[in-house]
């Protein structure tokens, strides 16, 4: 039952990874578009 729910956290923690990485391309380049500079 533990091992279940360690992966099931390690699941839920990928896809946050996934989406986040996602989210922070979009971010930067709407700030390149916007402002001429991204966040790197």
């Amino acid at each position: 039952m533990k091992n279940q729910n360690l992966w099931n956290n390690n699941y839920i923690f990928k896809r946050l990874k996934s989406t986040y990485s996602k989210l922070m391309k979009f971010c930067d380049q709407y700030t390149y578009r916007h402002t001429g500079q991204g966040t790197y």
